[in-house]
């Protein structure tokens, strides 16, 4: 099952648990029960692997205020500055999917960065 999920900025977050669900504008190939390499760049090495457990459809705003911790962030203003920097401008509207889910496989030995 599966292909990549890169995570430029937060790769390290999914590693270490902090991050349990990520902010998509487009769908992409992702489906619930399949699993994906954690990879911090196309083309990198995996890091390690997550499983989909459930996905959705909702505003940027509402992804941003209510789950900025589940996505590994500190507050609302963190995470929408990523999603600016990743992304270019969002309007208030802006429709994303969100993907929520857990690490299926260890991370790498330490000091290997994907």
């Amino acid at each position: 099952c599966g292909g990549e999920m890169i995570f430029s900025e937060t790769w390290q977050r999914v590693l270490d648990g902090t991050k349990t669900e990520t902010t998509r504008f487009r769908r992409g190939y992702y489906k619930v029960g399949h699993s994906y390499a954690v990879q911090s760049g196309r083309g990198k090495a995996a890091a390690g692997r997550i499983m989909i457990d459930e996905c959705g459809l909702d505003s940027v705003l509402n992804r941003c205020e209510s789950h900025y911790h589940e996505e590994g962030f500190q507050s609302q203003a963190a995470m929408l500055g990523v999603l600016l920097r990743m992304n270019g401008s969002i309007s208030s509207r802006q429709t994303v999917y969100w993907f929520r889910f857990h690490l299926i496989s260890p991370p790498t030995p330490a000091g290997v960065s994907p």
